[in-house]
């Protein structure tokens, strides 16, 4: 058995477990720079980021590694407040969804993403290291991630949906929308989460051509099947000439009609005036450098932010004309599971 260990006294810092990879890491995060550091980074944007263009990077220090079949993790307790706030109701939920879909109808945009929180408070508190490890082992082509920083929280997140990865002058990226649970991976889907898939991968396509990557291969739509829910996902590959074109690609693509809306620019001002909280770090991205022209950078879905007092899930569903209020919120009831389950 090998051991990660962090000081008692560290209030800043990364576990991770990168898709298709046999260990996980534990760092330290350095203090915030606004320019993209020369050494291995994490890097979180906010999902409001598109309104900032204000990269945030965290440099990884005393990096540790070991394979995640013999790990085990200890981490330090950290301060961290209590949850306060009010969590979206089901009623505040459903009357969002009934509102964007007269929206949608009119003609205003095609599709909106409804989210929510869940708050859960403790009546024990959850042994976070063993829960980052049962994840690591039961979502294993998910990004799994539970970090801590004084500006921005605690947070854990098993996230399936990537969002920029470079590696050299190669590019990846996924459009992933379309949900639904309980049938078999090979059952016909639905023309609602055929529409919302459609509507992502439209927008994917048409920006890739519009920012210059070159030789695109286009392999999908898929079924995800992620134990409890499936998803359609579509993925795409390109060259690009210089890896520094990262930060406007990623200003460009956030947030994705899978998060966000199309288009965006009625979409977001629609989230902006009905949704009745803030989403934080829920539908940002974020993820790891760990050299040179190397990226991989995921959307911050199926996540959870920490308190002294519970737990606040975060879940979300995208609206289109053929929405159902209450199977959206079905929906989000099984997203929030995917955490809460080993919780």
């Amino acid at each position: 058995m090998a051991v990660l260990s962090l000081e008692d006294n560290t209030n800043a810092f990364c576990c991770y477990h990168l898709p298709g990879t046999s260990s996980i890491n534990l760092a330290i995060l350095g203090d915030k720079q606004n320019a993209m550091p020369l050494q291995a980074y994490f890097t979180a944007q906010e999902f409001d980021f598109y309104k900032k263009n204000d990269f945030q990077y965290f440099p990884l220090l005393n990096v540790q590694s070991i394979p995640l079949e013999k790990a085990e993790l200890v981490l330090p307790h950290l301060k961290l407040g209590d949850f306060n706030g009010n969590e979206v109701t089901k009623q505040d939920f459903i009357n969002f969804v009934n509102l964007a879909k007269e929206e949608i109808k009119k003609g205003s945009y095609r599709k909106v993403v409804a989210s929510r929180t869940h708050f859960v408070p403790y009546t024990q508190l959850p042994n976070f290291s063993t829960t980052f490890l049962k994840l690591c082992k039961a979502y294993p082509n998910s990004f799994v991630c539970f970090y801590a920083h004084p500006e921005l929280g605690m947070w854990i997140t098993a996230s399936p949906e990537l969002f920029l990865k470079i590696q050299g002058n190669s590019i990846e990226t996924v459009s992933l929308a379309g949900t639904r649970s309980g049938v078999a991976a090979d059952e016909p889907w639905g023309y609602k989460e055929l529409d919302e898939q459609e509507i992502v991968s439209i927008y994917q396509e048409e920006l890739w051509k519009r920012v210059g990557v070159k030789n695109v291969e286009i392999d999908g739509p898929a079924v995800l099947d992620l134990r409890s829910i499936q998803h359609l996902k579509t993925s795409y590959k390109g060259e690009i000439l210089d890896a520094g074109i990262y930060e406007k690609l990623a200003f460009e693509m956030h947030p994705t009609p899978a998060v966000g809306g199309f288009p965006k620019a009625d979409s977001l001002p629609f989230i902006e005036n009905n949704e009745k909280y803030n989403r934080e770090m829920y539908a940002g991205f974020f993820g790891i450098s760990e050299g040179p022209n190397q990226i991989e950078t995921y959307v911050q879905l199926r996540t959870a932010r920490v308190f002294d007092n519970g737990i606040l899930f975060f879940a979300g569903a995208g609206i289109t004309e053929g929405s159902d209020a209450e199977a959206e919120w079905i929906e989000t009831e099984n997203k929030c599971k995917i955490l809460s389950n080993f919780l």
